[in-house]
């Protein structure tokens, strides 16, 4: 693992079409791609394009963005909410019954976003079907995902077909910005909270948890899901 000697955490006021939206406190490198992707992940936008403009003032503390933005945001607090009252019954599978194509893809990205961590931030590894990686750190897990998805759709990437790995806990956040990135499949190298376990299921995300021990689970979206490498990208 990686080490440097200070970390840096500062925060970032975001004002979107004139109108302040949040403070982040985050690691001050890669803001723009922090913005991007926190912006799609939140629900806000829907794809690149509809970002117009992105600038920073003097020392890069507040971001001044104009967007096209989707009106219709109903509150992740509800949206769990909402998904708590429901039935759902969840689904296990453990490694023996994992086909080896998939284990072999979980502990070689996740390894390798492991070996790449620095000391004190959390990583972010999206995991893309031809092979390719992109990985991004931050004091924040959640700022560390944010710039993985925002690194990805601005350089056109499909992440459609792709995995996130994540070395923080799985929370229905995470499920969250996952949906609305349109990702199906999220591996981190520790458990998932009993939320996000209920929440990926009703929400068709496929969650693989433990991936670097003899431990690896895996939450299925469907109860009839083969995991399989190919049909882990299939959700509900």
């Amino acid at each position: 693992m990686k080490h440097i000697e200070k970390l840096l955490e500062l925060p970032i006021k975001i004002i979107l079409n004139n109108q302040i939206l949040s403070d982040i406190l985050c690691t001050p490198q890669d803001i723009d791609l922090l913005c991007i992707g926190w912006l799609l992940s939140e629900g806000l936008v829907k794809d690149y394009k509809d970002i117009t403009r992105i600038r920073f003032n003097s020392d890069c503390s507040t971001v001044y963005i104009e967007a096209k933005c989707n009106s219709l945001i109903k509150s992740l607090s509800l949206k769990v909410s909402e998904t708590l009252k429901k039935d759902i019954n969840i689904s296990k599978i453990y490694k023996k019954k994992i086909s080896t194509e998939l284990l072999d893809v979980l502990y070689k990205y996740g390894n390798i976003l492991q070996d790449a961590q620095v000391k004190g931030l959390h990583g972010a590894l999206l995991y893309n079907k031809d092979n390719t990686y992109i990985i991004q750190q931050d004091i924040s897990r959640h700022c560390a995902i944010d710039k993985v998805i925002g690194y990805s759709i601005k350089h056109n990437v499909n992440i459609e077909k792709s995995m996130l790995f994540t070395t923080g806990r799985i929370s229905s956040e995470f499920i969250s910005k996952a949906l609305n990135a349109n990702i199906s499949v999220i591996a981190s190298i520790k458990y998932p909270s009993i939320t996000a376990e209920i929440v990926a299921k009703d929400w068709g995300i496929n969650i693989a948890s433990h991936i670097l021990t003899d431990k690896i689970t895996v939450y299925p979206a469907r109860t009839d899901l083969e995991l399989s490498f190919d049909k882990i990208f299939l959700t509900a």
